[in-house]
């Protein structure tokens, strides 16, 4: 069973974040559930500019497993289907934490293991873990998704989808079809699923209306982090990467022309990617300092996650890579994705 994390930020302060709007509670919700207005409010919080990337404060301070997916950061993400039973688990010598959620019900299991059985409606929930000892907090946002099973001829509540090819023989979970998809509302748009990136910059750019459906793979978002933080060690400044093109339905790729039967933006972990900071005018920044935005830019920020990928101690997930020069609609960019092994063209 494959889960997908997505961690929201953990710390409560900030002053400039906007108000909190809470999700309702499934019926039926235990009396003991804890609703955490600030975790929520982390969550619901205006994007606000980043200077640096994933530094070691953005790391988190103890280790924790959700589901089957190890939460790096303070700040990420989680996505369960309705009523699942998510195990929660902290490794650490410390001897007290403690686990309050927004909704659904917690179970404490042992001194460092607990079961949370999401809610039932569709949403962003707040999952807070917090050392009883002095310490920093991890708080995962966990989304329950829409069930794939509930997709009509290719829609979900009139958002157009597409059809999903078949599983790809021998080619192991990374081709199944989605087990959910997250709903996303405008609201939704600015929650950040990790340190740096926001749930909005990886929506399909089909249609405007909301509500949307995207698929969203924690493997992604780590590679992102690393990334991002390789860039500043190099000496360029960027509070995020811009996001040209992440998920993509099945529908919306092939409107666009795409012929790649199993890319990877289809399910959640691929993202065409520059760096525009300096100025923020929407095409790649000047990485190698020429005077002029052109592929080589792309090729530097390639090299750099090539590197990345290709590096021993790397704890990021193989993938695809390649750089892309300009043309009449955008600029130079890189794709990068999370597949699971490495592909290059």
């Amino acid at each position: 069973m494959s889960w997908t994390l997505l961690v929201i930020a953990s710390s409560l302060a900030a002053a400039s974040f906007a108000p909190a709007v809470a999700r309702p509670s499934p019926a039926g919700a235990a009396s003991g559930t804890a609703r955490l207005t600030d975790s929520v409010e982390t969550v619901r919080r205006t994007p606000q500019a980043l200077a640096h990337g994933a530094s070691a404060d953005d790391r988190a301070a103890f280790t924790l497993t959700v589901g089957d997916e190890l939460v790096p950061y303070r700040v990420m993400a989680a996505f369960v289907l309705p009523g699942e039973d998510v195990p929660v688990e902290v490794a650490s010598a410390d001897s007290g934490f403690d686990v309050h959620v927004e909704s659904g019900t917690i179970r404490k299991l042992s001194s460092h293991l607990w079961t949370w059985r999401s809610p039932s409606i569709p949403g962003a929930y707040a999952l807070r873990v917090t050392p009883r000892d002095p310490g920093e907090a991890i708080t995962v946002n966990a989304f329950v998704m829409v069930p794939y099973s509930r997709m009509r001829r290719g829609c979900l509540g009139g958002y157009r989808i597409g059809r999903y090819p078949a599983p790809r023989a021998h080619a192991g979970a990374n081709y199944d079809r989605p087990r959910g998809f997250i709903e996303v509302t405008t609201l939704d748009d600015s929650t950040r699923v990790s340190p740096h990136f926001r749930l909005g910059q990886f929506v399909c750019k089909q249609g405007r209306r909301y509500p949307k459906y995207m698929v969203l793979k924690p493997a992604l978002l780590v590679k992102l982090e690393r990334l991002l933080d390789t860039v500043h060690r190099n000496g360029v400044e960027a509070s995020t990467f811009q996001v040209m093109s992440g998920y993509r339905t099945p529908a919306y790729n092939r409107r666009i022309g795409n012929v790649t039967t199993f890319t990877r933006h289809q399910y959640g972990d691929a993202a065409d990617i520059f760096v525009d900071e300096h100025p923020a005018d929407g095409v790649m920044d000047d990485l190698n300092h020429d005077g002029c935005t052109d592929r080589r830019d792309a090729e530097r920020l390639r090299a750099w996650a090539e590197a990345l990928d290709r590096a021993p101690d790397s704890d990021v997930r193989a993938g695809g890579l390649s750089d892309y020069g300009s043309t009449e609609a955008h600029g130079p960019f890189v794709h990068i994705d999370a597949r699971g092994y490495a592909a290059r063209w």
